[in-house]
């Protein structure tokens, strides 16, 4: 299992810092760590080892991986073609071969991500809450023992 915050296409820079990197660099530009790691959404090794060979049908995975479960219940969000194109295929340069390249990858997607409920239609992608492709797991982290072992450590 993986947790990522950015999709899987964007550029990625750590800047160096006394944890190793502190901010990144992404898409949108710097994105502190510590929101990547609160919003990060658990995604299955399998699915990503399914998808490797196509960097469109990942970014999508990993996109509704982390937007899906967020989608109000009841209350389905509608993203307009235009906006996937801008988001996904900027590159390609009729709107008929990036629907054509994303319906392709979508289908692989939902194969490896089968509860995730979505709809295309001539104005776009219709999102509807749905559950992560992988429930998150609680990790307990014994804080004591780090700073006993801080404290006892002179070199930190």
């Amino acid at each position: 299992m993986l947790a990522l915050g950015l999709p899987l296409g964007s550029r990625f820079k750590g800047l160096s810092g006394p944890l190793g990197s502190a901010w990144g660099y992404g898409r949108a530009g710097f994105v502190e760590m510590a929101s990547l790691q609160k919003h990060a959404v658990p995604l299955d090794e399998r699915a990503l080892a399914g998808l490797a060979h196509s960097s469109l049908a990942l970014d999508t995975y990993a996109w509704l991986a982390q937007r899906l479960h967020r989608v109000p219940r009841g209350k389905p969000q509608l993203v307009p073609w235009a906006s996937l194109k801008e988001q996904f295929g900027a590159r390609i340069g009729r709107m008929r071969d990036f629907k054509r390249k994303f319906h392709i990858s979508l289908d692989q997607v939902l194969a490896f991500y089968p509860a995730a409920k979505v709809e295309g239609d001539q104005r776009g992608l219709t999102l509807y809450n749905s559950f992560p492709p992988i429930k998150k797991r609680m990790v307990l982290v014994d804080n004591s023992r780090s700073r006993a072992a801080l404290v006892d450590n002179p070199r930190n």
